[in-house]
């Protein structure tokens, strides 16, 4: 469904980078590491996991520890962040999810502290943009494997 390949994306004078591949917890995981690029420079974008599917469980993409000014860019609101997702969305069979950390999107996060629906924040505007539907607030505790809050969204 992912390769390494796939998740390197040219943005305007950056360059989105998959600097690492690692085995996932499950033979139908894979993690990824993303970095940003410009010129000579790097410097860490996110993690990524990827899971390929199962039997009836479809495939997902999780997005998190995203470092919220790689190069001292903004990248929420950037169009890093766009061309990323709309790569993800494009990767996912029908009915595939994408589950995005929002704990660094201080934007996001102040809007769905408040219980607003998610399409009313920021990134679930994006999510919605580039054609997720179905958008969720997450919150899984999983005795500290859980991660952080995130939104998802269906490719349908």
């Amino acid at each position: 469904m992912v390769s390494r390949d796939d998740l390197n994306i040219r943005v305007g004078e950056y360059e989105v980078v998959c600097v690492k591949e690692d085995e996932g917890r499950f033979v139908w995981e894979r993690n990824y590491t993303l970095n940003l690029r410009k010129g000579g420079k790097e410097d860490f974008l996110m993690f990524l996991k990827v899971f390929k599917g199962y039997d009836y469980y479809k495939p997902w993409v999780e997005m998190f520890s995203i470092n919220p000014k790689p190069l001292d860019i903004i990248y929420f609101g950037s169009e890093i962040e766009r061309k990323i997702l709309q790569r993800i969305y494009s990767l996912l069979p029908r009915g595939g999810r994408i589950y995005v950390e929002y704990f660094e999107d201080r934007e996001s996060f102040d809007v769905l502290k408040r219980d607003r629906k998610p399409e009313e924040s920021r990134i679930g505007k994006v999510l919605s943009s580039v054609g997720f539907r179905n958008l969720r607030n997450w919150y899984y505790p999983e005795g500290l494997r859980e991660g952080g809050q995130k939104i998802s969204g269906e490719k349908v």
